[in-house]
């Protein structure tokens, strides 16, 4: 059979590559335990040689959810059982998850089912992701290769974060919200609110849709107020899941990574020197690992209060705003705008990459969020034939970029933050055409 066939449909040949997109992603993992078999070096070392941090034991992001059954914590107070986590985690770590995951701890559910949960959060989140894409050529098969089988992506997979779980929750989001049903949209928003429960940032997209119809007007505002009660209402605890979260200016995103690189320069020559002789001289897979490992977990980024930081968001706001009002015509999505095609897939990504950057450091798993915006680049591509189709293009390639430089950030001096910020000023302009066409329609013309 013949992987590019012109005979077949379609249909047929998006099918078709699909499977051989599921079968390059079987063998990235047969490969990664068979070289840890025949090799016998542990494979959480041969998840480093294909630019994956990864931890001891694979789906370590939800072990704290079933650490509390075997370790016995026991407190009234919210704010002490955060602090007691610690006790309880192999590395240490406080518990940095939303107020409602402690009414899951409550089930009982002990270690013996991470393994369990952390393949169906995998699972789920490659469903998704196939659920979410269309092949039609072999460039777009390319492109979704790189994508799904990036450091990026695999160092979400390989934590099991529930970043995983998030990006399904989203795409349920969205196809729920294109309906003309009231019940339908109504629990579309029934799930964004539940997913920003889990991780605040979701209730970033809740406006995709405000411009459609009365339904996600309404539904969209309530779940918004809704959301705001409960973040206030639950503000310490909010709090200390910021005071306990580990930042890096590695393997990391934010508005405050790109300075915070420059500010750790004796970090980075560190690394080089032991880059050099560890691993370059001694061929120690072993030795590189403990050669960056120092790197990807300081307990704080360092900082001047981030003052170029704030200074280069300001402009980017700023530039989005003139570009915007002086020439209308440049990104101008809003005419674009299709709930029938990708461009709910694509806001939904620009809100949630710019709302998490403007945060401050984000590792770099989060990224992936930033594949809802490939399909329909992709499309906007094949029937844009403006000027403008270069510079889609030009975020396609950052974006395939980022997610692979992304093991190499302790060496190469902040060139992927640049690519970042490239990406955030191109979404940011995305964003401001978006919500002045959903909220101020009538002022455009």
């Amino acid at each position: 059979m013949i992987l590019y066939s012109n005979k077949k449909s379609k249909n047929n040949n998006t099918d078709y590559f699909k499977k051989y997109l599921l079968f390059s992603i079987i063998i990235y993992f047969f490969l990664i335990f068979f070289l840890s078999n025949i090799s016998g070096i542990e494979t959480n070392k041969i998840w480093y040689f294909f630019g994956v941090p990864a931890n001891n034991f694979l789906f370590s992001d939800i072990y704290p959810f079933f650490v509390n059954v075997d370790c016995k914590i026991v407190s009234d107070n919210l704010i002490d059982y955060y602090n007691q986590f610690k006790n309880c985690d192999p590395w240490n770590r406080l518990f940095n998850y939303m107020p409602i995951w402690l009414h899951f701890l409550k089930l009982g559910i002990n270690q013996n089912f991470v393994y369990l949960f952390g393949f169906l959060l995998v699972a789920i989140y490659y469903f998704s992701f196939f659920k979410l894409i269309t092949i039609k050529s072999k460039n777009n098969f390319y492109i979704y290769l790189f994508l799904i089988l990036s450091p990026v992506s695999m160092l979400a997979v390989e934590r099991g974060n529930t970043d995983l779980l998030i990006f399904s929750l989203i795409l349920l989001f969205l196809y729920f919200c294109r309906s003309k049903s009231f019940y339908k949209i109504s629990f579309g928003y029934i799930i964004i609110f539940f997913a920003s429960l889990i991780k605040f940032y979701p209730i970033f997209v809740v406006f995709v849709f405000f411009k459609k119809n009365i339904e996600n007007k309404f539904l969209s505002l309530m779940t918004f107020i809704l959301f705001v009660f409960y973040f206030f209402y639950n503000f310490d605890q909010i709090n200390i899941i910021k005071q306990n979260t580990l930042e890096s200016p590695f393997f990391s995103y934010g508005y405050n990574v790109f300075e915070s690189n420059f500010l750790d320069l004796s970090t980075r020559l560190n690394a080089y020197k032991d880059f050099f002789y560890n691993f370059v001289l001694n061929k120690s897979l072993i030795n590189f690992q403990e050669t960056i490992n120092p790197f990807i977990y300081p307990s704080e980024l360092k900082n001047n209060y981030f003052i170029v930081s704030k200074i280069l968001f300001l402009f980017s706001i700023f530039f989005s705003f003139i570009l915007f009002f002086k020439k209308k015509e440049f990104f101008s999505f809003y005419k674009l705008i299709n709930y029938n095609n990708y461009y709910p897939e694509m806001i939904s990504g620009a809100f949630i990459f710019c709302g998490t950057f403007i945060l401050g450091a984000n590792w770099d798993y989060r990224l992936i969020f930033l594949i809802l915006l490939v399909p329909n680049l992709i499309l906007l591509i094949e029937k844009n034939k403006s000027e403008y189709k270069k510079y889609l293009k030009l975020l396609i390639y950052s974006v395939l970029l980022i997610f692979w430089l992304s093991p190499f950030s302790v060496f190469i001096f902040g060139f992927d933050e640049i690519l970042i910020w490239i990406i955030f000023l191109f979404l940011t302009i995305l964003i401001v055409n978006h919500l002045f066409f959903s909220f101020c329609s009538k002022l455009i013309k």
